[in-house]
Order: C-alpha cells, then structure tokens, then sequence
C-alpha cells in the first residue's frame, strides 16, 4: 500500500515551504497571544455592546475574548486564522499529489513504473499528513509560549484538542481536494473549489443556521457544524464525536479518491 520513494519524494519537495508557512504562523500566534488586553468585565460588555448581531455571529461574544485567554486564543487564532491558513497549505499540498503530475504530463511516466495508483495516492496522502503535523507544530508552541509569558496556567486539555480538531478539518479539506483533483485534474481548480466550499460552509455554521431556523436542523451538512473550538476552549465543552466524524470523513473522501482514480481514464 505504501510506495517509500512516494512518500519520500513528495515529502523532499513540499517539506520546507510547509515548515516556512508553519514558522511564520507560529510567530504571528504568539503575537496575537501575548497581546492578550485582559480587560476587565465592564470594558468588555462595552465593547460587546457596540458589536453588531453580525458580528458576533461570525466572531463570537467579545465578552469571553477580552476577559479570557483561552477566549481571545478563540476569536484571534482558532476561530478563522489556524484553520484558515493549514487549510490552505493542506489543499494546496493535495492539488500535488494527482493534478500537478497531470498539468506536467508525467502521470503516464510515473504510473508506467512498478507504482500503482492506490500506492501514488496512500503514500503521498500519507507524506502530507506527516507535514502537515510538523507544520502545525511551531502555531502550538506560539500559543504555549505566549500563555506562558503571560502568567496564564497552560491547560493543556484544551489545546491539544483545539490542536487536533482543528487539524482534522484540515484532513477533510486535504481529501476533498484531492477528491475533486481527481475528476478535474487542475491544481488551481481544486484548491479554489474547495476553498470556495470551505468559505461557504463556514458562513453557512457561522451565520445562516443563526438566522434562518431550517437552515439549523440541516447544519450536519456543514463540516464547521464538527469544528467548534469555543466550545472546547470557553465552554470546556470536549465533544468527541466532532472528532470522530471529521475523522471518518477524511477517509471516506480519500477512499472515494482512490477508488475514483483506479477507475478512471487519464488523459494528457
């Protein structure tokens, strides 16, 4: 199932430009953490006073931000940016493992060898997974090193499950591009179908399950209905089948993937 120069080469190729997007998240994390405001809870009703319905829909109540670390690491960091950017980096990185060899015209080189299709997609699906970890890691250690300049008590609970249900969107939106790479070959196409279907499903959770009550009976259709960090990190709220879920919607997309790509005629 496991093809070792697949996997190696698609890791010696996308390894450093994924660590460089990681450091530089990392740094911009622990800014956002360290500027924490710590204000007291009359400022903050104030302040969420002036926030329009609008707002606080799609950011949450200001209320728990500006009083609460673990609030503001949700409104500055894992409510939009950490998803946002290795969502990004994960469908970019998906659009390499079936499209660009399309656009380059080397499938039928690289498939002409003793690697088969199943082995191209496992291994370097595989391979991404591996970067994707290790470009996560530099954002945890900005948002451990902020709260710990603080004076804040790290709760370690807390983090490493916003860590890990936020990386297992990024699994789902890695899958899915790779889904949709295999039906339209095109490495722009995918990523910005699926970062379209992202924007939408996160306004769809964020806005219109809040304003229109049919919408909210049918939120399961939205992947952001199982990424709900305030939950974890305002409420201690630590619901596993959310991570259940995403995780079995990964698989699915890439079972769906690999069997699509088995199936289908490639033409250059």
């Amino acid at each position: 199932m496991i093809n070792k120069e697949a996997f190696n080469s698609f890791l010696r190729r996308n390894l450093l430009i994924s660590l460089i997007v990681g450091l530089g998240t990392g740094i911009i994390t622990l800014f956002l953490t360290i500027i924490f405001p710590a204000t007291n809870i009359e400022n903050a009703e104030a302040i969420s006073a002036s926030w329009p319905p609008i707002m606080k829909d799609l950011f949450g109540d200001p209320i728990h931000a500006f009083t609460n670390i673990y609030g503001w690491l949700h409104l500055q960091i894992f409510h939009i940016t950490y998803w946002m950017v290795y969502s990004v980096l994960a469908a970019i990185l998906a659009s390499r493992i079936v499209a660009i060899e399309v656009e380059k015209k080397t499938i039928d080189i690289l498939l002409s060898t003793p690697l088969t299709r199943t082995q191209l997609i496992t291994s370097r699906f595989l391979a991404l997974i591996l970067i994707l970890l290790l470009a996560i890691v530099p954002t945890f250690l900005g948002a451990l090193t902020g709260i710990a300049l603080l004076d804040f008590p790290v709760l370690w609970g807390k983090l490493m499950y916003t860590f890990l249900i936020g990386f297992l969107l990024m699994l789902c939106a890695a899958a899915l591009t790779l889904l949709i790479s295999v039906f339209k070959p095109g490495q722009l196409f995918s990523l910005f179908t699926t970062l379209g279907l992202l924007a939408f499903m996160f306004l769809y959770t964020e806005s219109l399950t809040k304003m229109i009550p049919f919408v909210r009976k049918i939120s399961f259709l939205s992947l952001f209905n199982f990424y709900q960090p305030s939950d974890i990190l305002i409420n201690n709220n630590f619901f596993v089948p959310d991570s259940i879920i995403l995780f079995i919607i990964s698989v699915i997309l890439l079972f769906a993937s690999i069997t699509a790509f088995n199936k289908r005629d490639i033409y250059i």
